[in-house]
């Protein structure tokens, strides 16, 4: 008999993550039994193999089974002290893992192809509904504890945060809007997957069931900030992909004057690489993106707010010239905009990240670059920009981007 655990499971995901990860995290090693599909209904007909019809099960080393994902899981937390360090902790680690374990239930039946709905949009968008209550209070739950800066329970990681991490790679990668609904969660997501014994797990697990491709979008626009920047970012929080097609403004006069690729004569221009779409006008784009990915608000008075913002501030793309006098008034609303929303989850308008903050974070990253009296002048609207680009998705967006100096403005940039 192998002097190992094995662990019994399909090869994806699923229930099983929390698990693997679990495992990986106390640094055992196990022997992994994959259960084809095409044998899972005999197996589970078979009350010796399998007593409860369910997988996962997981044979330890005298050669007990266990059985049903979250008692594994807490086995393993007893086993490796990732079980909370008082009666308190362990509660609020099993209440944890119990209410989490719902969350793959809600989207994976489509996210792993055993079902193909209609509308597969307004299946994810169902399945968070559902659940939405439940994902509220566990971000909630991650700010009590240490301000959102820590483990999910306690100071040391634990099986709690083994099962939240399972479930945001799921839902991080596959629920449009949840970036931007659950900021705190996602960065957590973020910090969680640089632990190094986390980090190893997913570089190396060997299984790769997503089967659904990010959605991918190519921008045409010079190779500046201007008016294309606010749309590369909405797009970066998205977690989609985006090509940036750049044009020289060498080449502007030509693709101007050509109708056929450049109907209005403006850009940026947007294509939605699946369907070869173009979308036109930088505001309207920024619109689409916004409905497309739950980026748009959560209300009709939320979205009146967000349109505000967005025509206020593409004002100084226009009018900003080294002087900030022209656009003062805007700038002053738009403070005062921030300061009287809930500020709690860092937005602008509402408590959900929108394409209003996607807007606001560039607008003000010109402004920081260009005009050295603008952060004492407007020493809110810089506070929240800094808190903006430490969410990961933006982050990553400023770090990687291949310019580093907007223009003050030029013809349509």
């Amino acid at each position: 008999m192998s002097g190992q655990k094995v662990f019994r499971y399909f090869d994806l995901p699923g229930r099983g993550e929390h698990i693997r990860l679990a495992l990986a995290v106390a640094g055992e090693q196990y022997v992994f039994e994959k259960v084809e599909f095409k044998d899972w209904g005999q197996l589970k007909m078979d009350v010796e193999k399998c007593p409860l019809g369910f997988l996962p099960m997981m044979r330890l080393e005298n050669g007990e089974w266990l059985s049903q994902s979250c008692a594994i899981l807490r086995y393993l937390g007893d086993e490796h002290g990732m079980h909370g360090d008082s009666s308190m902790e362990t509660h609020k680690i099993d209440m944890i893992v119990s209410t989490a374990a719902g969350f793959v239930p809600a989207f994976g039946p489509m996210i792993y192809g055993f079902v193909k709905p209609e509308d597969p949009a307004a299946y994810i968008a169902d399945g968070l509904k559902k659940i939405e209550r439940e994902v509220d209070y566990m971000q909630k739950c991650l700010m009590e504890n240490c301000d959102g800066k820590s483990f999910m329970v306690g100071d040391k990681l634990s099986i709690a945060d083994c099962m939240m991490i399972s479930a945001l790679d799921m839902m991080v990668n596959h629920v449009p809007g949840f970036v931007a609904r659950y900021p705190q969660l996602v960065s957590y997501n973020a910090r969680m997957r640089n632990i190094p014994a986390v980090k190893k797990y997913y570089a190396e697990r060997n299984h790769s069931m997503y089967p659904n491709p990010k959605t991918k979008y190519t921008m045409t626009y010079f190779p500046v900030a201007g008016r294309g920047e606010q749309i590369m970012l909405a797009i970066a929080v998205t977690g989609a992909e985006a090509t940036w097609e750049a044009v020289s403004f060498q080449e502007w006069g030509a693709l101007k004057s050509d109708v056929e690729k450049c109907p209005l004569g403006f850009m940026p221009m947007l294509r939605v690489d699946a369907t070869g779409e173009m979308l036109y006008q930088s505001l309207d784009i920024l619109r689409y993106l916004g409905n497309a990915h739950d980026l748009y608000g959560n209300n009709l008075m939320d979205r009146s707010k967000i349109d505000m913002i967005l025509d206020t501030q593409d004002d100084w793309k226009t009018q900003f010239v080294p002087s900030m006098d022209k656009c003062a008034r805007g700038l002053d609303y738009c403070q005062k905009i921030l300061l009287e929303n809930n500020a709690v989850h860092g937005c602008i308008v509402g408590c959900t990240l929108s394409i209003a903050d996607c807007a606001m974070i560039s607008s003000i990253d010109m402004f920081v670059t260009k005009q050295p009296e603008f952060a004492p002048a407007y020493p809110k609207l810089v506070e929240y920009y800094e808190r903006m680009k430490k969410i990961p998705q933006i982050a990553k967006y400023f770090a990687e981007r291949q310019y580093t100096d907007p223009p003050i403005n030029a013809d349509n940039i």
